[in-house]
């Protein structure tokens, strides 16, 4: 930077002529900036000692101030998980960029954030087991409730199809590949990096049978109830669960004239999203896989009718909607299309489809909740309800818009963690509510039953 006041010709002259009698001939004299009188330097030669270069610089009278150029680092924070080089689905939702901020665990107060997994799914894989939910308060395999929550031996999670099998029955390792996306282990030199490096995952082991999965969602409920109702002494501080099944509209079991809503189960299973929301819980579900409209075909659990459900399209590598999709009922899309993730036997695999997309938005959920913010840690205790909705509005107010989806998603877009993050740094800077933060930026349809 030259003094102000200098004339740049004449200065770089003078420069010239003095340090070139050192062999240092300066190649170009670049204007950085006018107002600042910056420039960039080069030099044709090599130069052995840079600081006595820059000092010589320095004590010129036409120069301020002389420094070495330098490359800034990206504000991300990449984990050294040897395939993290494939996970092109977290770079694409800016998860890195968050991952600069937190990696997931517990909020700001303390409280430790858990993901309702709610299908089986192998949690001792190497990259899983850290991050399984305990329940600390239950004593394992004693025969009793010791914490009362109406569960004997839950220590591992629930198992609704066979208390004494605490692994379950995992289609085809469906569910341990959804489980990866959501929290595998970070920055471990091991494997991938889930959405959350740090989280508890607690895991419903069931056969997707529609009974099992109310049941189990029983289960989650009861252990958000007992978290709010106890200050977090018990219970589990769930706040997202992720179901990566459903029935889509056009089944045979569903001739032509024969709408979803017919069958007097698929109210109650949506009634069961409604009760977990009064709690504090924002559901994640996955819409079908086929390239239709959901809102006039049905699909379960996208119609369900109600605020405390996200659904989720898939998009793929080249950032497009590639399945179901619906102006009412389905909400935004996320990455689906061989995400890489963990697999059975230890292994690791891939997940496409909406089954990988609902993940990414379940476990970016929790990932939100542990953004350094008292604020919001506190909402959540105060207002449960309040707050999963408002994080509801974060989720969507943050997104991508794409072309693609115009008229086509709720939100018309594609799940962008770092833009939610700012949302919800926005309600933590400022003297406004949560929801105040969140509707300013989205405007959300009621959901209906077609």
């Amino acid at each position: 930077q030259l003094e102000a006041g200098t004339n740049p010709v004449t200065s770089f002259q003078k420069i010239k002529n003095q340090l070139g009698e050192s062999g240092v001939v300066f190649q170009k004299e670049h204007r950085l900036s006018e107002k600042l009188n910056l420039f960039l330097l080069k030099s044709n030669t090599d130069i052995q000692d840079v600081n006595v270069l820059l000092e010589n610089l320095t004590n010129l009278p036409d120069v301020k101030v002389a420094g070495q150029n330098f490359q800034l680092q990206p504000r991300e924070k990449i984990p050294n998980d040897p395939i993290y080089t494939s996970q092109w689905d977290m770079e694409i939702i800016n998860a890195p960029e968050v991952w600069e901020t937190t990696t997931g665990g517990v909020t700001a107060l303390g409280d430790t954030i858990v993901v309702a997994m709610m299908e089986s799914g192998d949690w001792r894989h190497d990259d899983l087991v850290d991050n399984v939910w305990i329940n600390w308060n239950e004593i394992n395999n004693d025969g009793i409730d010791n914490d009362g929550n109406g569960f004997i031996d839950d220590y591992f999670g629930w198992n609704v199809v066979d208390s004494s099998d605490l692994i379950g029955f995992d289609f085809n390792g469906h569910g341990i590949r959804v489980g990866g996306i959501i929290g595998a282990r970070g920055d471990n030199e091991m494997g991938i990096a889930g959405v959350n490096w740090n989280v508890k995952i607690m895991w419903i082991q069931n056969n997707l049978q529609v009974d099992k999965i109310i049941e189990g969602y029983e289960y989650v409920y009861q252990n958000r109830k007992l978290f709010n109702e106890t200050n977090g002494e018990k219970g589990a501080f769930v706040v997202t669960s992720n179901g990566s099944f459903g029935i889509d509209g056009d089944s045979p079991d569903y001739p032509d004239g024969l709408q979803l809503s017919d069958n007097p189960l698929f109210p109650i299973w949506c009634e069961v999203h409604e009760m977990l929301g009064d709690v504090g819980i924002l559901n994640v579900g996955s819409t079908n896989n086929k390239t239709l409209n959901v809102d006039e075909v049905g699909d379960m659990p996208s119609i369900c009718p109600t605020e405390h459900l996200i659904i989720v399209a898939e998009s793929d590598k080249q950032d497009e909607l590639s399945s179901g999709y619906g102006k009412t009922n389905v909400d935004l899309t996320a990455p689906g299309d061989g995400s890489p993730t963990t697999g059975s036997d230890n292994t690791y695999a891939t997940i496409g489809s909406t089954s990988g997309a609902a993940p990414h938005v379940a476990g970016g959920i929790a990932l939100l909740y542990s953004l350094p913010c008292e604020k919001l840690a506190l909402a959540a205790r105060e207002d449960p309800k309040g707050t999963s909705l408002a994080m509801r509005d974060i989720i969507l107010g943050g997104v991508d818009k794409k072309d693609d989806q115009v008229g086509k998603t709720v939100s018309e877009g594609r799940l962008n963690l770092k833009k939610s993050m700012e949302l919800v740094n926005d309600f933590c800077g400022s003297g406004i509510d949560l929801l105040a933060v969140s509707y300013t930026h989205l405007t959300l349809p009621t959901k209906r039953i077609v």
